[in-house]
C-alpha cells in the first residue's frame, strides 16, 4: 500500500531540499524492491545507500558507515516524507490566538526528542500516524489547575520490553488473564488500565484515546540493553501477538474505523546491527533482510522466532497492518490461532 501511494505523489516544489532528497532516495528503494520481488533468487541485493546518504544530509547525526537506532531513523524518514508532500498549514496571525496555538504545540508530548505535531495531510500521515487525545485526571491537590487535554500525532506507540517479559512470566506463573501480556502492557502505556477495570484513574495521570487509526500501527519495544540473552529474547517474542484489536487498548474508537490489525513486519537488532523480517503474501513466506541481502526464512512466524533467538536479535519495531473481515493473511502459519 505504501509503495502504491508513493508512486502517485511527487514532492512539493517548495519542499525543503533535504526532505525532497529523502523522497527521491525512497523512490529508488521502492523501485529496487519491485524489481527484485519477482526474482526467484532469495539473495537478490536491494541497497539503501542513497537513502543512507539522504538521511545524513537531513541530519548529520546519521553518520555514513555507522549503525544507528532503527526507531530514530524510522521517525526521521516518516517526518521527512510527510513534510515533502504535505500542504503547509496556514499559520494563525500573531496575537492572542497565535500565542494560544504556540502554547498548545509546545505542550504536546515528546518522544525521543520528536515533537508529535504533524501539520497538513499526506499519504504518509494517513498510513502511519495515530491521532491521539491525551486526557488528564484531576490533580491530587484541589488548588492546582487541571491540565487541559492535548491533541497530537505520533508514528509509534512504545512499550518497555522488560515489562512485556514480566507480563509473559506472570501469565506462565498465574495462568492466562482476560488480556494477553502485550495488550496489558499497551494499556499501561496508554493509561487505560484503570478505566477498563472500572477504577478511577490516579490523580494527575494521563489517558490516551486514539481518534484516528492508521493503516499501519507501529509498536516499539524499548529495551534497556543491546545484549539481551537468548532467554530474554525468547520471552519478548513470546509476548508478541499475531493480531491486535486496538479497541482492547485505546478508548475513542468507533465501529467505522478498522480496529483489528495483523503483524506483517518487524525490525530486530543485536548490539548496533539491525535486520528486518517481512511477510510476503506473494511468496507465502517471511523474508529476512540483512544489509543488502534477503533470504527466505519460512512460512510461519516460528521460523522468525528461531532465527532471532539463534542470532540474539531482539525485536524493536513491530508493524501491524489493519485488516477487515476476509482480508487476513496467514503470516503466522496454519498452526497459529
Amino acid at each position: 500500500e505504501f509503495r502504491e501511494a508513493f508512486r502517485q505523489v511527487t514532492p512539493r516544489v517548495d519542499a525543503p531540499r533535504e526532505d525532497a532528497s529523502i523522497f527521491t532516495a525512497m523512490g529508488e528503494v521502492c523501485s529496487m524492491l519491485e524489481e527484485s520481488s519477482g526474482c526467484s533468487a532469495p539473495t537478490e541485493k536491494v541497497t539503501a545507500l542513497a537513502l543512507k546518504e539522504a538521511l545524513y544530509r537531513l541530519d548529520s547525526s546519521f553518520e555514513l558507515n555507522e549503525m544507528h537506532d532503527a526507531t530514530e531513523a524510522h521517525e526521521a524518514l516518516l517526518d521527512a516524507l510527510h513534510r515533502a508532500v504535505a500542504e503547509p498549514v496556514p499559520q494563525p496571525a500573531v496575537g492572542a490566538a497565535g500565542d494560544s496555538a504556540a502554547s498548545s504545540s509546545s505542550s504536546a508530548p515528546r518522544l525521543n526528542g520528536h515533537a508529535h505535531a504533524k501539520g497538513g495531510d499526506s499519504f504518509v500521515k494517513r498510513i502511519f500516524s495515530m491521532h491521539v487525545l491525551m486526557e488528564y485526571a484531576k490533580p491530587a491537590n484541589p488548588s492546582e489547575e487541571p491540565s487541559k487535554p492535548v491533541h497530537f500525532d505520533q508514528w509509534t506507540q512504545y512499550v518497555v520490553a522488560s515489562e512485556l517479559r514480566d507480563a509473559v512470566r506472570a501469565d506462565r506463573a498465574e495462568g492466562h488473564d482476560e488480556a494477553s501480556p502485550l495488550v496489558r502492557v499497551l494499556r499501561k502505556a496508554a493509561g487505560s488500565e484503570a478505566l477498563r477495570m472500572g477504577q478511577e484513574p490516579a490523580p494527575g495521570s494521563a489517558t490516551q484515546r486514539m481518534l484516528h487509526v492508521p493503516r499501519v500501527f507501529t509498536l516499539g519495544l524499548a529495551s534497556d540493553t543491546a545484549h539481551a540473552s537468548k532467554g530474554e529474547i525468547s520471552e519478548s517474542l513470546d509476548g508478541i501477538d499475531a493480531r491486535l484489536n486496538l479497541a482492547d487498548v485505546f478508548g475513542g474508537l468507533d465501529d467505522q474505523q478498522p480496529q483489528l490489525c495483523e503483524l506483517q513486519a518487524l525490525t530486530a537488532f543485536y548490539e548496533s546491527h539491525y535486520v528486518c523480517f517481512c511477510f510476503s503474501a506473494s511468496a507465502g513466506q517471511w523474508i529476512h533482510y540483512d544489509d543488502d541481502t534477503r533470504r527466505l526464512v519460512g512460512t510461519s512466524f516460528d521460523a522468525v522466532k528461531e532465527k532471532c533467538v539463534a542470532g540474539r536479535l531482539h525485536p524493536q519495531l513491530l508493524f501491524y497492518v489493519a485488516v477487515g473481515e476476509g482480508e487476513r493473511g496467514d503470516p503466522w502459519g496454519s498452526s497459529e490461532s
